[in-house]
């Protein structure tokens, strides 16, 4: 029995990983502001400002994008009876690895630091 939720957790875990990355990284907002350095991903699996220099349209599009990552991780923790940090946190790792050089993550201590 555990064995099958612990498989289902990391099947679930996937899914979210490839679902919600996308939304943020091919957004038509949100690439060029991560590009920029305005905005960047978080330990904790959500986007977050690296600079307060962001226009209405990022904050919006980041509250956007950060709200489809909770309900997903929401549903997949539901799904596994999982607390929704350890989906969170999966998605954090995943995204911070593949992130490109020169974009910028959020350690878990709460610093910003360029790739």
């Amino acid at each position: 029995m555990f064995f099958r939720s612990f498989v289902m957790m990391l099947l679930a875990a996937g899914a979210v990983m490839w679902a919600a990355p996308a939304r943020a990284i091919e957004h038509p907002v949100l690439s060029p502001a991560m590009i920029a350095g305005i905005v960047g991903e978080q330990a904790d699996g959500f986007l977050g400002l690296v600079s307060e220099n962001a226009d209405a349209q990022v904050r919006a599009a980041l509250a956007d994008v950060n709200e489809k990552r909770r309900q997903a991780y929401v549903r997949a923790a539901a799904a596994n009876g999982q607390p929704v940090e350890v989906f969170a946190r999966l998605t954090a790792e995943k995204q911070i690895n593949n992130l490109p050089a020169g974009q910028f993550y959020r350690d878990p201590a709460g610093n910003w630091i360029r790739k």
